[in-house]
């Protein structure tokens, strides 16, 4: 089971501003140098931390960089946004097609859940779907896609599980060092037998690569 340390989880808590400054602040008075884990140097950089700057947050990523696991907190965020998917009646509604070229988009989007959710395929459709023509009629081309995709239960399911057991690449942008949105397509092994699918939450997004073979044996034949 995939969980952070306690000094890794309230770090995060604090940059998702699941509480405040102050009562970080409370909870570091607080702790056990020897139970935590932390060095001497690392609890005294905590303690002599100014909480009422304005880098406060910076400054405290500094100070427990050796507990920070962006890749084990993405993953935990996104296995709990799919869980939800799972666990709401209706979850995501059949994919409709964003674009009508054959390397277009196809988009399972939720309408029941609280929260934004959308689930969008970036593939090609000729490869994700075997060779339609290409001028096919795009309402006929999503009537295939629909008999033929996997319902989102399933989908996310197999998500679900390819996940947990590290079958999926989950590109987290903090690791890729001095990256910036503008190049970061660039910093990223792209494979010709992946497939990209991209989740957006109200949050946050996720951006995921999975072998293509996995993705065509939860298709219809």
């Amino acid at each position: 089971m995939l969980e952070l340390t306690e000094i890794g989880n309230h770090y995060f808590k604090l940059i998702e501003e699941e509480i405040t400054v102050s009562e970080f602040e409370e909870w570091v008075y607080k702790l056990d140098p020897v139970t935590s884990g932390l060095t001497n140097d690392e609890h005294l950089t905590l303690l002599s931390i100014n909480y009422s700057s304005k880098s406060v947050k910076y400054e405290v990523r500094d100070a427990l960089k050796r507990f920070i696991n962006y890749r084990k907190y993405t993953t935990i965020t996104l296995l709990k946004s799919l869980t939800t998917i799972l666990n709401k009646k209706g979850g995501l509604d059949k994919p409709y097609e964003l674009s009508n070229n054959e390397f277009g988009q196809l988009l399972y989007v939720s309408k029941q859940l609280d929260q934004k959710f959308t689930l969008t395929f970036n593939t090609s459709f000729v490869t994700l779907l075997q060779c339609y023509p290409k001028d096919m009629d795009s309402s006929e081309r999503l009537i295939i896609y629909n008999s033929k995709l996997p319902s989102s239960k399933k989908l996310v399911s197999s998500l679900c599980k390819w996940i947990c057991s590290e079958e999926v690449r989950l590109i987290v942008s903090k690791e890729l060092t001095g990256t910036t949105w503008w190049d970061y397509g660039k910093e990223v092994d792209e494979r010709d037998t992946e497939i990209k699918i991209t989740i957006r939450t109200d949050k946050r997004w996720y951006d995921l690569r999975i072998d293509e073979l996995k993705v065509l044996s939860i298709i219809e034949k």
